[in-house]
């Protein structure tokens, strides 16, 4: 099995040797489109959770204010959809990754 930072960092030396091996060069080129995807995803994911637990945290300061905190709540629910999703890419992404290395 390879690992994918050897790869990222010797790209050169890793097709090389694949190819001799008889693995296309656009399966491995392929691999680090999805890698370089994934990684993307997984910032933006990481984000929006590091964004939820903020406002989640001024949502409970506003109820113990006895504040209205409707916006906020329908606003995380939203962000809760959209971090679902990203990570639905990334499980689809690590999925066709396999599927690439195993080629």
């Amino acid at each position: 099995m390879l690992d994918v930072k050897m790869i990222r960092q010797n790209f050169d030396d890793v097709q090389a040797k694949l190819k001799t091996r008889g693995v296309k060069e656009e399966i491995l080129v392929e691999f680090l489109r999805l890698d370089e995807s994934r990684r993307h995803l997984l910032v933006k994911s990481e984000e929006l959770k590091k964004y939820r637990n903020d406002v989640s945290a001024e949502i409970a300061q506003l109820k113990r204010n006895k504040e209205d905190a409707t916006a906020k709540i329908a606003e995380m629910k939203e962000v809760g959809g959209n971090i679902k999703a990203l990570d639905t890419e990334i499980e689809d992404i690590d999925g066709a990754t396999r599927f690439t290395i195993s080629v």
